[in-house]
This record gives structure tokens, C-alpha cells and sequence, in this order.
């Protein structure tokens, strides 16, 4: 099976200097398994071999380009005039994020297609990629602008495995799981480019490192006396900064299972589980910073761990906000229902019922991590921050029924 494309874009949200952009893709796929050469194998009921090679482009922001002024009040001898200020620096020059991703994969299916396994490798390459990049203040400009800068790369690996593991009149069950791996690098950045910060200093895209990976002077102690309270003379702080770990989750991960009886019931559950990154605990760092004897264990709490005394010292005196950057590895029960379909002589005594379905349903019931804070996955910047990962005073995903 052989497919082949090409899209073009033009945008308003494309910089001036800019036109129209093109992505070409094509995929290829042969189901090997069908071939007559192909040796007859009775666990093996088919295999696809696979490929594909596309583009796509990610657009600006609407305003991105855009240099935006707001009205000001001027104060002149004779009284008050309009005036304007500057709000938002464009960049006339903006073009799309550019993308181009190969893939290479196999289908199998096994004991008759009770078995499935689908495997996929995936390398990605982003050039001109859009970054909010920081301006010296001595400009006299807006403290940020867009631009297209370097290029980026993400490799990694997509399975899914689904198990038709009992079909009959009385009951059904099936289970499966997917499991992504993720490799993310900055390759480049841009000629005379540095280090773009973010996050307050925490984190920043760096060449060699994942995009918005943290970074901070790492803290050490040493309870000399043994008494279990660290003083200032007993913390250190690194005088270099050095890479915490990265931002973006390395593996994903989801557990599934539906299971019918009788064919009026039907229990549905799914478990997701992200890990292999950090996130930084502004809401414990806010409570520290004002010593809340009541929401900052290390100042209110007489057993506090000598981990959090650290964190609390290195922030408060020598100026470093590492102890509070976690683990951010979760697993969740995300999802749990329990559906009722009416058996047919109960909606027949009903008029112009021709059936009734009863759902109970929750989500994000239960959390397992070693993550402090109030969720791994209460985000400050919500879902328009691609890199930032913190929570301050964060409202986490909620529990509902």
C-alpha cells in the first residue's frame, strides 16, 4: 500500500518577509504475511511491515509577528494627553516551526488475531523551531519576542499489545497496554545564540540537552552534631550551575481491561503512568519563603527530613532553589465505568424505548507516586506552556464521579 501527499500553507500569522511553505509525506506498507512465500506458521496470522516519511509546520501565534502598542496617559504642563506604549515586540521575519519525522514499524497479529502487537520507531527533526526568547532589559524593548531558532530532535519508540483474551456467549474480556519511550535534544540553537531561560531562572533550552531541562547549583549538607537540624554552616552550594534532569516525561505508559458479562454489563478501567522527569515545587518554595510554620515543613516541623531543611536553607540564604525540583514519576487510575444495558424485557414495557444504557463512571480516582507536592501534574503554565513544569498554588486535575 503505497500513499503519497502534499500540503501548502500560507498564514496571516507568517512574519511579512514570509510566504507560502509546502510538506510533502509519503508511507509505505506491505503485509508480508499474505505473500506466498511466506512460511505458514500457526501461532502467525499476519505481519505488515511499515514506513512513512512526512513534514508539517507549526504555525505562530495569531500576534506573535506582530508589534502591539497599548494606550497610555501621558502628563504634559497643559493636562493630561494620549499616548501609546509598547506592549508586544513582533518579528516580521517569523516562518513556521518546520517538522520532518521518519518512521519505520511492523503489525503482527497472532493465534488467530487474539494477539496484537504494534511496534513503531519514530525519529523527528524540527528546525526553525518557535521559542519565546529573552531580551536584555538594556534595549529598552518588551522582555521577550518569538523567533525561529536551531533545530530540535525527538526519537523514540510507540507500542501497543492487545489481548482478546476470552470471547464467549457469557463473558469477554480484554486487556492491553502501550508503552512510548521519548528521546528529546536540543541540537542547536542559532548562531550567537545563549542559553534561553525560563520557568524563573529554573530551566532552559540548551544545546546537547533536552528543551527546557533544569538547571540550578546543586546543594549538599552534613549534619556534623547529629541532632537532626542543619544549620547554614552545614549547607553547601555549588558554585557552577549544573544539568537537574529533564522537563519532558521519557516514557509513558497505560494499563487497559474491559470486561463484558452477559452482554448487559460491561467494566471498563485504564491506569496511565508518565515518569523519567522533574517538576519544581513553587507552592512548598512559596510557603518557605514567607517560614509558614503551618505549610512549610521545614521551618513548622520538628522531624522535618534533613532533605527539606536543605532545600529550605540553599533557597532562603545561598541561592539556590534546587532542593525543591522532584521526581515527577506517577502512575494514575485514570479511569473506572461500570455501564448497564437494559435487557430487552425491561424496555419493552416502556413505549418507544427501544433500549436504555446506565453509566457509572470515574476519573483520576487514585494516584501512586513519591512526587511531595500537591500533583505531578498540577501545572502553573496549563496546556499552552510546552516546557515550563511547575506548580505554584496549583489547582491539580480533579477527582470526579
Amino acid at each position: 500500500f503505497v500513499a503519497a501527499g502534499i500540503r501548502g500553507d500560507d498564514n496571516s500569522a507568517f512574519g511579512n518577509d514570509f510566504g507560502f511553505v509546502y510538506y510533502p509525506s509519503a508511507s509505505l506498507s506491505w503485509v508480508v504475511g499474505e505473500e506466498a512465500w511466506f512460511p505458514e506458521l500457526d501461532f502467525l496470522s499476519g505481519l505488515r511491515l511499515r514506513t512513512a516519511f512526512g513534514t508539517s509546520g507549526l504555525r505562530p501565534g495569531m500576534r506573535d509577528a506582530v508589534t502591539l502598542y497599548s494606550p497610555v496617559t501621558v502628563a504634559l504642563p497643559d493636562g493630561d494627553a494620549p499616548g501609546v506604549a509598547l506592549n508586544a515586540l513582533g518579528n516580521p521575519q517569523l516562518e513556521p516551526e518546520k517538522s520532518t519525522e521518519i518512521e519505520l514499524g511492523f503489525d503482527v497479529g497472532l493465534f488467530q488475531d487474539k494477539l496484537g502487537i504494534d511496534f513503531t520507531y519514530f525519529n523527528k527533526k524540527s528546525k526553525d523551531a518557535l521559542i519565546s526568547r529573552r531580551l536584555p532589559g538594556s534595549l529598552g524593548l518588551t522582555t521577550t519576542v518569538f523567533a525561529n531558532l536551531g533545530e530540535i530532535q525527538n526519537t523514540g519508540t510507540e507500542l501497543a499489545v492487545n489481548w482478546s483474551a476470552i470471547q464467549n456467549e457469557t463473558i469477554g474480556l480484554n486487556l492491553g497496554m502501550t508503552n512510548t519511550t521519548l528521546n528529546n535534544e536540543v541540537l542547536e540553537l542559532g548562531e550567537g545564540v545563549d542559553d534561553i531561560t525560563l520557568n524563573r531562572g529554573q530551566q532552559r533550552h540548551k544545546e546537547g540537552y533536552s528543551a527546557g531541562s533544569f538547571f540550578q547549583r546543586p546543594i549538599s549538607w552534613d549534619d556534623a552534631d547529629g541532632n537532626g537540624l542543619l544549620t547554614e554552616e552545614e549547607v553547601s552550594v555549588g558554585d557552577d550551575v549544573k544539568f537537574m534532569g529533564v522537563a519532558l516525561p521519557e516514557w509513558t505508559r497505560t494499563f487497559f481491561a474491559d470486561i463484558r458479562l452477559l452482554d448487559w454489563i460491561t467494566i471498563s478501567t485504564l491506569i496511565e503512568g508518565r515518569g523519567g522527569h522533574k517538576q519544581i515545587d513553587y507552592t512548598e518554595n512559596f510557603r518557605c519563603g514567607f517560614r509558614s510554620t503551618r505549610g512549610c515543613d521545614a521551618v513548622g516541623d520538628p522531624n522535618a527530613s534533613l532533605e527539606k531543611q536543605a532545600a529550605y536553607i540553599a533557597d532562603r540564604y545561598l541561592g539556590s532553589g534546587a532542593g525543591y525540583i522532584y521526581d515527577a514519576d506517577f502512575y494514575k487510575w485514570r479511569e473506572f465505568s461500570v455501564t448497564f444495558d437494559m435487557p430487552s424485557y425491561v424496555t419493552d414495557y416502556v413505549r418507544q424505548m427501544d433500549g436504555l444504557r446506565v453509566t457509572f463512571a470515574g476519573r483520576n480516582l487514585a494516584v501512586w507516586t513519591d512526587y511531595p507536592g500537591l500533583d505531578p501534574e498540577a501545572n502553573e503554565g496549563g496546556g499552552g506552556d510546552n516546557f515550563g513544569q511547575s506548580e505554584f498554588n496549583t489547582q491539580p486535575p480533579v477527582r470526579y464521579f
